[in-house]
């Protein structure tokens, strides 16, 4: 049974930073492409690599950890009863059995040989032995649950800590205590998560970021819905920063995927779709989405009203108008848009009816104006004069 502490070079009580200390020196020093001087070489440093990584494994888990250890001291008592039993017998001396015969006359003398053999010591495992692996496992999940806890008590300050330095904009301390933390937890979703946060925010680098991202995604729990769709939605918001807007689309689809309708993520995606992929289709079936489940929403209305404009559907365009301004008939942007509406609508050749058009769309800028749309003042200088 091989001896992982002797292997990393630590003691039995080491903590889980100076195994994972040890770990990385060990491997470092016996990593195959360091000692690749000759085959033999290379072979036995990949054998002894492979042990570090095994031995580290193991140590590096406290449930495992404790499982090892109470192998490890049962297979230290079986070996020392072994010894304790063989010793006590004595020595095996040939010459104590030997007999001699009388000469003859020529003089040859006999020697018998020893009639009983060796006895092969044998383990007893008895009360004694019984008492002290119980005793040793009481110890032992006594240990892995205390280290547990004193684990998950470093972890959490650090978490806290970091947390705080985010807020507060100090990156620095924020990532010190996030690699302190990632010394108890490696594979951990939220420690890759504010990793991620850091790249984002103080060093402005996307794609770092958006490989924190998928690793935070990667450890979470699948069944942690809440966790996993603000992973897809901060990887969502990180690609609508990189001009990434189809990959931005998907991953707020997947956000939508886990927790269903959010306002806010099915209009991203539906703005996304009206104002930079130019599909406005589906940026209309998007926006029926947030009319089906808000129905006295006016930003829904006026997104689609706009999707329609685009794609000259002017009579449906008038209609979601209308049904807006009679939800809030004060928004300026119902009547920056009813501007266009009569501005650009298919008209009859009736001059009066041209006429009444361009009234009504000067009207409409001029109330959108009102309500503090600035916009409207361009097409007022330039179709209202």
């Amino acid at each position: 049974m091989n001896n992982y502490y002797d292997l990393l070079g630590v003691s039995k009580i080491a903590t889980v930073q100076e195994i994972k200390s040890a770990y990385k020196k060990n491997a470092l020093k016996f990593h195959p492409d360091k000692n690749a001087a000759s085959p033999q070489e290379s072979q036995l440093a990949e054998e002894r690599f492979k042990l570090i990584n095994e031995a580290y494994q193991v140590l590096s888990d406290p449930f495992k950890r404790a499982n090892y250890d109470g192998q490890l001291e049962y297979e230290n008592i079986r070996r020392q009863q072994q010894y304790n039993q063989y010793t006590s017998t004595g020595s095996y001396n040939q010459n104590n059995f030997n007999s001699q015969s009388s000469q003859n006359n020529t003089g040859y003398t006999h020697q018998s040989r020893p009639s009983n053999t060796k006895k092969q010591p044998t383990f007893v495992f008895g009360k004694t032995e019984i008492y002290i692996i119980l005793g040793f496992a009481v110890m032992t999940v006594f240990a892995y649950f205390l280290m547990n806890i004193m684990t998950n008590y470093s972890y959490n300050t650090y978490m806290e800590e970091a947390n705080a330095a985010i807020k507060s904009k100090d990156f620095v301390t924020a990532q010190s205590s996030l690699e302190e933390a990632q010394m108890q937890k490696e594979e951990d979703a939220e420690i890759n998560y504010l990793l991620g946060k850091i790249e984002l925010e103080s060093k402005e680098q996307y794609p770092d970021a958006i490989e924190f991202f998928d690793k935070a995604i990667m450890y979470s729990d699948i069944n942690d819905k809440e966790n996993r769709a603000k992973y897809y939605r901060t990887k969502a918001d990180t690609y609508l920063l990189m001009n990434e807007y189809y990959k931005a689309v998907e991953e707020y689809k997947n956000v939508s995927a886990l927790v269903g309708y959010n306002q806010g993520v099915v209009m991203n995606i539906a703005n996304l779709y009206l104002t930079q992929l130019k599909d406005y289709d589906k940026a209309s079936l998007y926006f029926d989405t947030i009319i089906e489940n808000e129905p006295d929403l006016v930003e829904s209305y006026i997104g689609k009203a706009v999707a329609k404009y685009k794609s000259k559907d002017y009579k449906t365009m008038g209609k979601l108008l209308d049904k807006a301004i009679k939800i809030n008939p004060k928004n300026s942007y119902l009547w920056y848009y009813k501007g266009f509406y009569f501005w650009e609508k298919p008209i009859s050749n009736q001059e009066e009816m041209k006429t009444q058009n361009k009234q009504n769309a000067c009207e409409s800028w001029k109330i959108a104006l009102s309500y503090g749309n600035q916009e409207a003042q361009n097409p007022l200088n330039k179709y209202c004069k």
